[in-house]
């Protein structure tokens, strides 16, 4: 056996296994921030739409729908 090679080999293990730890390090750092350091965040005003506008909307989609369902079917 090659002594360089293991000792390459082994070199990149720890190479290898010190960034994973890293990695494992700054992720949790991040989360122990976020968690103590977060704000609250403020809620979003929500959009009305008038509901006779919505319906009308849905009664044009409900008929385009049932026209394309009755035209596959006579197709067959």
């Amino acid at each position: 056996m090659d002594a360089p090679l293991l000792a390459a080999d082994f070199k990149f293990m720890f190479f290898g296994m010190g960034m994973a730890f890293l990695l494992f390090v700054v992720i949790k750092i991040a989360a122990l921030v976020r968690k103590f350091f977060s704000q609250p965040v403020a809620e979003k005003e929500s959009i009305s739409v008038p509901v006779k506008e919505t319906q009308k909307d849905n009664k044009k989609v409900v008929a385009a729908i049932t026209a394309a369902i009755i035209h596959y079917r006579e197709g067959k």
